[in-house]
């Protein structure tokens, strides 16, 4: 994930990328939870940037959720928040006034900012798949948006989240789950 931070890319649609990467990563997100994020869900502290979007699979009613994407001021290569705060002035520079609150958060690229046009879901899925080839990883074809949020539960995980973190995190309803991530990713990466 931070090689993908750091792609020497600052055009309007590798700065798009990017921030999807970071908030993909941030809040383990599905792809259809992604896609449905709003302009207006989007805020910023000093603690970074807040997201707040809509459950997928929730059983019942749907539950809404919040992360955060985390300024690192000791190291701006590596800070997630800077990524998503960079695209929000472009897009806003773009776009201004003509942007609303419940409008979708991504939008195409042109060669001179962002259009009102949204980004598609097979665009943003292949997102993944660019990234993994131009950082020459093996069969970039494989890699999905998923693998954020794979990546993303491995991460909590290394850093001492419990079963019962991960499943408020990732909106996992059942221990089992939780405890099979955990197996599958210990014998994957340290077996």
């Amino acid at each position: 994930v931070q090689l993908a931070m750091n792609l020497p890319f600052h055009d309007h649609e590798w700065v798009m990328r990017k921030a999807v990467v970071a908030i993909y990563y941030c809040g383990g997100l599905r792809s259809i939870e992604l896609r449905n994020l709003t302009y207006g869900s989007v805020s910023v502290d000093r603690e970074g940037y807040w997201i707040r979007f809509q459950q997928a699979k929730a059983r019942g009613p749907a539950e809404s959720r919040e992360f955060l994407v985390p300024w690192n001021r000791e190291r701006e290569d590596i800070c997630f928040a800077s990524r998503v705060k960079t695209y929000m002035e472009m897009l806003n520079a773009s776009l201004g006034s003509s942007i609303k609150e419940d409008d979708a958060l991504f939008h195409r690229s042109t060669s001179q900012g962002f259009s009102v046009q949204v980004v598609g879901e097979k665009s943003l899925a292949n997102i993944s798949k660019e990234v993994a080839k131009i950082l020459g990883l093996k069969a970039p074809e494989t890699f999905t948006s998923h693998g954020h949020r794979r990546a993303s539960a491995t991460e909590a995980a290394d850093n001492g989240a419990t079963v019962y973190d991960m499943m408020r995190m990732y909106g996992w309803k059942v221990c089992l789950i939780t405890s099979q991530l955990h197996e599958i990713l210990f014998l994957q990466f340290y077996a």
